[in-house]
């Protein structure tokens, strides 16, 4: 019965969320627009927020700035998110890539395959819900195309040119953070014993309000983890 009920829970969720995507509702937040006094769904722009979100456009199509150096920026000329927090490589780059801003509303990208267990899975582009909403325009759709584009051959280049930048120690340049996108560095403190952790180097350098990733990972389980598939997999690989 508890099943039953659940199974049911999740149908009327899924159908409810349908026809908000249907009608091009947006029921989040999102940076650059306000929500509609009474109307939980709907946005009208915020002309302040607006004119940053240019700006980032701006900065990254025109004057050849990357996501990180664009948070730096804002963060140093004390422009604030919606949440009132600094900024972030990463919600930089989800401004970047956000077609929104061009005024047009995507939804249904997603859906919970298994309610039970609350997995989700990506669905095809053709059966997302893209709704057309001039009004809410805020860049325009060849400067967004164009951004998409450098975005696209720079990760292209990242992932087929990147080398090592440091084989100072072994796993230098190879953990990189799901937060802010930054190498982890490797830390050694000397008390009574010697500590070797690894961290984020955005968090380390920059401090906790610039990446909320505050990870430790001990080297040694990092040693014994890679022996271990090194000797699972070691007949493989010969």
């Amino acid at each position: 019965m508890a099943q039953e009920e659940s199974a049911n829970t999740s149908k009327r969720v899924k159908f409810g969320k349908k026809i908000n995507a249907e009608k091009g509702r947006v029921p989040n937040f999102v940076y650059g627009y306000d929500k509609i006094k009474g109307d939980y769904f709907n946005l009208t722009i915020n002309e302040k927020e607006s004119e940053v979100v240019k700006k980032i456009f701006n900065l990254y199509l025109n004057e050849g700035n990357g996501a990180n150096k664009i948070a730096q920026i804002l963060n140093n000329e004390g422009y604030r998110t919606k949440r009132n927090c600094n900024w972030s490589q990463n919600a930089i780059s989800r401004i970047l890539t956000n077609p929104i801003y061009t005024g047009k509303i995507v939804n249904g990208k997603e859906e919970v395959e298994d309610f039970l267990i609350g997995v989700r899975k990506k669905k095809d582009s053709e059966e997302w819900y893209v709704i057309e909403k001039p009004e809410l325009s805020i860049i325009s759709n060849e400067d967004f195309e164009k951004v998409q584009a450098i975005l696209k051959k720079r990760n292209i280049d990242f992932n087929l040119n990147k080398q090592r930048e440091s084989n100072k120690h072994l796993f230098s340049t190879l953990i990189r953070c799901s937060c802010c996108g930054y190498s982890f560095r490797r830390l050694e403190r000397v008390y009574r014993n010697t500590y070797i952790k690894w961290v984020c180097s955005g968090r380390n350098a920059k401090g906790k309000d610039s990446c909320p990733n505050f990870s430790k990972i001990d080297e040694t389980e990092l040693t014994d983890a890679t022996k271990a598939k090194r000797k699972v997999y070691g007949n493989v690989c010969r």
